[in-house]
């Protein structure tokens, strides 16, 4: 797909921050789908002297502050109630979708017949670890992306991971540093033992935000969105450990940075995997896992996303978990998963409720631990997601 021919015309923007600019704020350029900007409330007001371009994608892309990147988030949480809704492009970039498509001419074999050896994981599990992970995580003011917290939590991320997995010569951790930003994404790879060059993903996002006051200096505690998301890989991965599995192509654990301000840290990754042809044959994507909606047990997001992937999770839900869900839509790129499917990549992303159902405590100084108190029953569900998807798309 290509996206270097534009369409220009005209669009308003003129958006007034209640904090002061950025000490070197500099200009991004952004891009937003006409279903996000169609929803802003007063978006034709809101944006004012600004050109906007149009790709042959039906995007909009256009430049703005970085110092504004906050406001930009809470419009969209505010109006659409999930997160993301816009991304920042590298203006040098070019779109990888061709490429990868070649890498996955032949797609996985989605058979779920592992049954065994998923349950006899799911009888180790436990919920303790998972919460101390939570109540460390949002004990950070917060992790805002350029807030020196949200600079350590990720390398506090990085050194769990280290000391969960020390005894493993076959496991390292990393430390992914981006451009234009301090807070770096934490990698942790298991070495395939048939099949190295083929890699299986599951992340989620280890910063927060808090959107009624945003910036480095506010409260942002951050428990379901997304400490909870990184109890789950963390248990998952010590399962792993426990379990002394040796899977056949190359894992990942991916706690990606800076998410909730344009999804900037996993689009960075995806198209640097896309370029260097990675052949990721599977991304599971795990934010807000551990709040409990009124009708419903699970969502499965179906719009940026791969169909096959998602039949088989689907299928995974069905077969090991038995909890009511239903499909469901962001009708934009709302988390890190957008990333991956961007670049052709496929990926999946189940979530702990329906959008009309949405924790109403993200983004805001009421996002603690408390309000799941202080457990991770409903994360189990996603803990049990994660461990049958890594089994069986391994096998």
């Amino acid at each position: 797909m290509n996206i270097q021919k534009y369409t220009f015309f005209p669009l308003a923007f003129s958006l007034v921050l209640s904090q002061g600019l950025m000490a070197k704020d500099k200009n991004l350029l952004i891009e937003m789908s006409p279903y996000v900007f169609s929803k802003i409330s007063g978006a034709d007001q809101l944006f004012a002297k600004t050109d906007k371009l149009r790709t042959q994608d039906g995007l909009y892309r256009f430049k703005y502050k970085e110092s504004k990147i906050s406001t930009l988030s809470k419009l969209v949480h505010d109006n659409l109630e999930r997160c993301g809704g816009f991304r920042v492009v590298n203006e040098n970039e070019r779109h990888s979708n061709q490429v990868v498509e070649k890498l996955l001419r032949s797609p996985p074999d989605y058979q779920v017949n592992q049954s065994t050896l998923v349950e006899s994981w799911f009888e180790t599990i436990e919920r303790a670890p998972m919460n101390e992970i939570i109540t460390h995580l949002s004990s950070y003011k917060t992790r805002y992306y350029t807030s020196p917290e949200g600079i350590e939590a990720m390398r506090w991320i990085s050194q769990k991971w280290q000391d969960l997995t020390k005894n493993r010569t076959d496991i390292k951790v990393e430390l992914h540093k981006h451009s234009g930003f301090e807070q770096e994404t934490v990698i942790l790879t298991i070495q395939g033992s048939e099949n190295p060059d083929k890699i299986i993903i599951l992340g989620g996002h280890g910063d927060s935000i808090n959107t009624d006051n945003e910036g480095p200096t506010s409260i942002a505690p951050g428990s379901d969105d997304n400490a909870a998301g990184i109890a789950v890989l963390s248990e998952i991965l010590r399962q792993v450990v426990l379990h002394n599995y040796r899977p056949k192509n190359t894992i990942q654990f991916i706690a990606y940075a800076a998410e909730e301000v344009g999804i900037r840290g996993s689009y960075d990754l995806a198209h640097f995997y896309a370029q260097q042809r990675k052949n990721v044959i599977g991304v599971m994507q795990f934010d807000g896992t551990n709040y409990t909606g009124q009708t419903f047990d699970m969502a499965l997001i179906a719009d940026n996303t791969n169909k096959a992937q998602n039949l088989f999770v689907a299928s995974l839900i069905d077969t090991y978990l038995k909890v009511s869900w239903k499909y469901d839509e962001c009708h934009y790129a709302c988390s890190d998963h957008a990333a991956w499917n961007y670049e052709g990549y496929s990926a999946s992303y189940p979530v702990e409720t329906i959008g009309s159902e949405q924790n109403p405590y993200i983004h805001t100084p009421k996002d603690t631990f408390d309000k799941s108190n202080f457990d991770t029953e409903h994360a189990e569900i996603f803990l049990k997601l994660g461990i049958a998807y890594l089994i069986e798309l391994d096998q």
